[in-house]
């Protein structure tokens, strides 16, 4: 159950406190004066859009519902549980605890911040939980029942087909992601395909060139070598002739310079050490002239292989401008353009892969919808009995209730069936819509097209009284919508009924249903140092009687009114 409700800087609120007690808690007050905010603020709380307010959406519409001057609002409510309550919440992080409280901030900036005891959550897992804690039937909710997309949810929920549903959307999902990348595979193979020609081509062209890092630059010094032979032939054929062969060379000379120096230095020994240095000058020039002989004589005339370096270079060139590659790049364009080849094939067996496993996939898709539209058919019948039981306690004793359920036929349906293919997607094969008759002798007819807005709202409350037992927390906003009389009574028995198993908290302008409360709340709106505040006040047993009294005669309430207010009460409590 909702124990405490707290509520700081929210529309019209400044700061408030209710606690509520686990049975049925009314709320009542003048139109206008802030029930529907109460309401909204729980909304907020459990991260679903405020039912209260048709035009608020997201972020956006949270942070406009802070009050006036404030830079956030902040909502906290306090519920306890039994420990049965966490067998139903899957993965859900949630600490097992006999009380969770909830909170949740939002900054006039639009961001959001959600606590589930004392830990940091996200907004999807606080709407998670809160689904599971608190149904809200808010007063345009009951208009979802007008809606033929509902009325599925209606019967999976009775039929405690939700869980089966979730591993059907997660299978379907898959499938749709699985069926996304096939197609995204085959178009990048048939675009590989229809390159294929032209990749094998560039291939071919480069991996016959047999390119190699850093030939360019060997062939390049070496055509300069094999063009200049003839002038490098020339230049050492001349240094060698200054060396030895001409006559008077240089080593002719310097043998007669070394002699004479002999000579010189055997009269003066300080020239030993200079003769000694002249040797070495002597080793030093027939080395030159060494090298200089067997440089000539390597030297190479091959006109054949110039012509062969330079059709190489030729070719080099010419694939260097036509990729616009240098030839490193070159080389990565062959091994890319052979993965590419290559992964055609790989690709080819990942399709094939792909596509069996997404027959496999369809096969368990389709048995898994099958099995869930054969349960909706078994639990159709209980469904539309207890509601037309519902329905006859609710002052409608002849309303007739009918569920259909049929397959939507679609070409490019996935189910198929007598040759005919059907829609299948996340929620399954079947359309499910209700058909309602209210009076004898009128045959069920589209309930979206027929039903009027009490019996709407009867119809609401008959389905929540039949669904509502695994949620501990029912709110309604203003269920006597279209309603009165009687039936408006027979409306508050059902909630006194209904709150007997579930914690109930309802706004209503009909004192016939407010006098069943167990605990009752009067909203008002009163102003304070200029500012307009909402207010709510748990009521006394006194106040309960003036607060009926007002409901039935307004603004004048005479004594009479007050016994009536009084007997009302009474009768409640019998």
């Amino acid at each position: 159950m909702l124990a405490q409700l707290r509520i700081k800087n929210y529309a019209l609120i400044d700061e408030l406190e209710i606690e509520y007690c686990p049975n049925l808690n009314v709320l009542t007050g003048e139109t206008g004066a802030g029930k529907s905010i109460v309401i909204g603020a729980l909304s907020l709380l459990l991260g679903v859009p405020q039912s209260f307010h048709p035009t608020a959406r997201g972020k956006r519409a949270e942070s406009e519902m802070i009050r006036t001057g404030a830079n956030a609002c902040e909502i906290e409510g306090t519920f306890t549980v039994d420990p049965s309550f966490f067998n139903n919440l899957g993965d859900l992080p949630i600490e097992k605890t006999d009380t969770i409280l909830i909170r949740r901030k939002v900054e006039s900036n639009g961001r959001s911040y959600s606590y589930i005891n004392d830990q940091s959550v996200t907004t999807n897992t606080l709407k998670r939980l809160g689904d599971f804690l608190v149904d809200l039937a808010g007063q345009h909710e009951h208009q979802s029942l007008l809606k033929i997309e509902c009325h599925r949810d209606i019967l999976d929920d009775f039929a405690k087909l939700l869980p089966r549903r979730e591993d059907l959307q997660r299978l379907f999902i898959d499938y749709q992601s699985r069926q996304r990348q096939l197609a995204n595979l085959t178009q990048q193979i048939q675009r590989r395909k229809e390159r294929r020609e032209l990749d094998e081509f560039q291939y071919q062209e480069i991996a016959t060139a047999q390119l190699k890092s850093g030939e360019e630059e060997v062939l390049l010094k070496e055509k300069v070598l094999l063009e200049s032979a003839e002038k490098r032939f020339r230049l050492a054929s001349a240094i060698n002739q200054i060396l030895s062969e001409n006559e008077g060379s240089l080593l002719e000379q310097f043998d007669i310079l070394q002699k004479q120096f002999t000579e010189l230095a055997s009269i003066d020994e300080a020239l030993k050490a200079t003769l000694n240095d002249l040797k070495g000058m002597r080793s030093v020039l027939d080395e030159l002239w060494r090298t200089i002989a067997r440089y000539q004589d390597r030297i190479e005339f091959s006109p054949q292989r110039l012509e062969a370096i330079n059709e190489r270079l030729f070719l080099i060139e010419k694939l260097k401008k036509k990729y616009n590659r240098s030839v490193e790049e070159l080389l990565g364009l062959k091994d890319e353009l052979a993965k590419n080849l290559n992964s055609i094939e790989i690709d080819e067996s990942q399709i094939k892969e792909l596509t069996k496993d997404l027959a496999d996939q369809k096969a368990r898709l389709i048995q898994l919808a099958q099995e869930i539209s054969l349960a909706r058919q078994r639990a159709k019948s209980s469904l539309e009995a207890k509601l037309e039981k519902e329905l006859a306690e609710l002052g409608m004793p002849q309303a007739r209730f009918i569920i259909t359920i049929q397959p939507i036929e679609d070409e490019t349906g996935l189910y198929e069936k007598d040759g005919k293919k059907y829609r299948l997607d996340e929620t399954g094969i079947d359309q499910v819509e209700f058909f309602f008759s209210a009076n004898p002798g009128e045959e069920p007819k589209p309930l979206r097209k027929v039903a009027s807005g009490g019996e709407l709202s009867r119809i609401m409350l008959a389905l929540k009284s039949i669904i509502s037992g695994r949620i501990p927390v029912l709110v309604f906003d203003e269920i006597d919508l279209g309603i009165g009389g009687k039936i408006a009574e027979t409306v508050g028995q059902k909630l006194a009924k209904l709150a007997q198993k579930s914690q109930v908290i309802c706004i209503t302008h009909l004192p016939v249903i407010a006098k069943y409360a167990d605990a009752h709340y009067r909203v008002s709106k009163e102003i304070k140092a200029g500012r307009t505040r909402t207010v709510v006040k748990h009521l006394s047993e006194p106040e309960r009687v003036s607060e009926i009294a007002r409901m039935l005669a307004g603004a004048k309430i005479s004594k009479t009114t007050i016994s009536h207010a009084t007997e009302m009460l009474k009768e409640a409590k019998t």
